[in-house]
């Protein structure tokens, strides 16, 4: 296994993409501290140097996806896998070197992005209201989420050989996430009741307050804020609008997620037929 990890973080230290990926999650930060910057300005508004901290979740599956399809596809490429099976080396164990390699690219993206605008938002946005205590779990569930995204493409990529197939899945995968999460998310955003308004007869407008039949509640209600939390997603809207409802959830669910996700990755790994 040791031998395994050595050669995946060599490989790991030259990936183009590795570096590619990282730099585009910097500028994408950087850019929303711009933009959060002119908003201020535009409207005259103190806005705290955290609000654009964690937008990166909103990007970094995508970039994760790539990677491990990128980093894990070139393995079957070149023949690498045939050679460390050959060499003696467990399917299991050249599974999690790779994914190890992916969450550690995962965790680089996430340094990458949080110290950008963590820099530019000190220089262009106002002094920051929350305690470092909730920055850091904040920090924490974007870290376990970015674990189990590349637990996600590490399963795709080590199932589907072709790198560019891997890479399509990965990505509409991490979109279908991404846009299933915000609309649970604004799904229970809704309030209980909402203001309607009529015209009397005199010719006076009233109103009342009015049950909101976009409202989820009971079984409903638990069952989409399980789902937000489970989702890499809705984890990700939730991270990158500073929204985190149940921040140890989050935790659990992504850890839960990396670990399921690997069991079922190798098992399927195990009767794959490499030709």
């Amino acid at each position: 296994m040791r031998n395994l990890l050595h050669a995946c973080f060599f490989r790991w230290r030259k990936s183009r993409c590795l570096w590619v990926g990282a730099a585009a999650m910097a500028c994408f930060s950087i850019c929303m501290c711009l933009s959060f910057y002119r908003m201020g300005v535009n409207y005259d508004m103190a806005i705290p140097r955290e609000g654009p901290l964690f937008t990166g979740a909103m990007l970094v599956n995508i970039v994760i996806a790539v990677f491990c399809s990128m980093f894990v596809g070139t393995e079957y490429s070149d023949g690498t896998i045939r050679n460390k099976m050959i060499a003696g080396h467990k399917r299991s164990a050249i599974y999690l070197a790779n994914f190890a390699g992916c969450a550690a690219a995962g965790i680089l993206f996430f340094v990458a992005s949080v110290l950008s605008a963590f820099v530019a938002g000190s220089l262009l946005l106002d002094r920051g209201e929350l305690p470092p205590s909730a920055l850091l779990l904040c920090a924490a569930d974007e870290i376990f989420m970015c674990v189990a995204s590349a637990a996600v493409g590490t399963f795709i990529g080590m199932l589907i050989p072709n790198k560019a197939h891997a890479s399509v899945a990965g990505i509409l995968l991490a979109r279908a996430f991404l846009l299933t999460g915000s609309y649970l998310s604004s799904r229970l955003g809704e309030s209980e009741m909402y203001e309607a308004y009529d015209l009397t007869a005199e010719g006076e407008i009233v109103s009342e307050m009015v049950p909101n039949p976009m409202y989820l509640s009971g079984t409903s209600r638990a069952v989409c804020e399980w789902m937000v939390d489970l989702l890499p997603g809705g984890q990700a809207y939730q991270i990158g609008n500073m929204e985190v409802a149940r921040p140890y959830r989050i935790l659990w669910c992504a850890a839960a997620e990396t670990v399921a996700l690997n069991a079922a990755g190798i098992w399927f790994f195990r009767r794959k037929d490499l030709k």
